[in-house]
């Protein structure tokens, strides 16, 4: 099954580079930054296009509001960053991972997440627009609200994460696995759950969602 397909992590240099304090770098279209640990990067507000970090350790970047076409994030890993708000349209992440981020309200719009971990990050109201998703994963992820509408998101792991009211309409759930994740009041429909993996709990209360009635009382009444 494809959510058996284990996660690529990302490719980091053996050894970690030097620190690198975002005062020292100028950051304009179409810069490149690689073997590098940067922190406190600050893109706040900012345009900016066709943006590449590879095998790059991000510590405290603040993207929040900003507008990134075009952005490729490659063997990166991304710790404690504030990416509220900002937006990525036909951007590529590959072998990325996301630890303790915020992310709240954010668009990802026509971009290819690739062995993507998102691990104890904030999400509520994010938006996924045309994504591609390959092999990703949620731990422990505040989702709330998020929308997945109209993707395909095969074999995604949303593990222990708050998915209330997060909303799958139209979404491919193929594999999808949803066990320990808060599912109340999310927005998903019957033929949707086909080939879903959950616990026995969230069983019962998604049949409890699609108006099925559970009694375990047996006997005759009138």
């Amino acid at each position: 099954m494809t959510d058996r397909i284990p996660i690529t992590k990302p490719k980091l240099p053996k050894r970690a580079p030097a620190s690198i304090a975002a005062s020292e770098l100028t950051i304009t279209d179409e810069t490149t930054f690689a073997d590098a640990t940067i922190r406190g990067i600050d893109l706040r507000s900012r345009d900016l296009n066709l943006v590449t970090f590879r095998k790059t350790t991000l510590q405290t970047p603040t993207w929040a509001n900003a507008t990134l076409p075009g952005l490729t994030l490659e063997d990166t890993r991304l710790v404690e960053a504030d990416l509220s708000n900002f937006t990525i349209e036909r951007g590529r992440l590959a072998r990325v991972e996301f630890t303790g981020c915020r992310i709240t309200g954010a668009s990802l719009h026509q971009t290819l997440l690739q062995d993507v971990t998102f691990s104890g990050c904030r999400a509520d109201l994010a938006q996924w627009p045309r994504t591609v998703w390959q092999r990703v994963a949620f731990v422990e992820c505040q989702l709330n609200q998020a929308y997945f509408n109209d993707v395909d998101l095969s074999g995604v792991r949303f593990r222990d994460c708050n998915l209330r009211g997060a909303d799958f309409t139209g979404a491919t759930l193929t594999g999808v696995d949803l066990r320990g994740s808060n599912l109340e009041d999310i927005i998903i429909t019957v033929e949707q759950l086909r080939d879903v993996t959950v616990t026995t709990d969230q069983a019962i209360f998604l049949c409890g969602l699609i108006g099925l009635r559970i009694d375990d009382e047996i006997g005759l009444r009138m």
